[in-house]
């Protein structure tokens, strides 16, 4: 989960203990402050213009690693382990 927010946190600082202070089950994969323009999340941080950059690279590692998940449907036919 990804949260992101035109305004808000003005500090990065502040924003990643917000973050941090956050239960795990609860706590967004990253977050994007737009106005002040701050990133976190994914092992990035980032702020100024590079922070909606750092979003973006965040966005598309998170595409092509769906796009590159593929079922093993031999599973299902077989009804048992994979087929290496």
């Amino acid at each position: 989960m990804v949260v992101v927010g035109y305004t808000g946190f003005e500090d990065a600082k502040r924003l990643r203990r917000r973050l941090q202070i956050i239960p795990s089950a609860y706590r967004p994969n990253a977050a994007l402050v737009v106005g002040p323009g701050l990133f976190e999340g994914f092992g990035m941080s980032a702020r100024g213009p590079v922070a909606l950059y750092a979003f973006c690279i965040a966005i598309n590692r998170l595409v092509h690693r769906l796009r590159a998940q593929q079922p093993n449907l031999v599973t299902y036919v077989r009804g048992g382990d994979p087929v290496s």
